[in-house]
């Protein structure tokens, strides 16, 4: 995320920010989700904070990607549940999302989800 948020410079027009997203988002998720949804999930993304105003257009890209983060762990998640074998970048996201996210009973927290 670091590399996001600091990475070139402010953006102030909604399009180009959507488009960073979204080359964003390919880069970290292409093989796990279309590209489709990707979109509709990234576009949706900077909708929800881009209206906060100048001081946070700064950090649309790495709030945005949060947001995408989760409905592709979620997405992944049921995925998974529903039997499907996911690609070996999918293991990797979801165990780091439920490292991260031990307390609310993932399986690094040891509880059963």
């Amino acid at each position: 995320m670091d590399a996001v948020l600091f990475g070139g410079e402010p953006i102030r027009d909604k399009p180009t920010m959507v488009a960073r997203v979204i080359d964003y988002v390919r880069r970290f998720y292409g093989g796990e989700v279309s590209d489709e949804i990707l979109q509709g999930w990234a576009l949706t993304a900077v909708d929800e904070v881009w209206g906060d105003g100048p001081k946070v257009t700064k950090y649309v890209p790495m709030l945005a990607l949060r947001t995408v983060r989760a409905h592709v762990v979620n997405s992944l998640a049921e995925r998974s549940a529903a039997g499907e074998t996911l690609p070996p970048e999918a293991v990797r996201d979801t165990w780091i999302w439920s490292a991260e996210h031990a307390s609310a009973g993932g399986p690094a927290s040891g509880r059963a989800t």
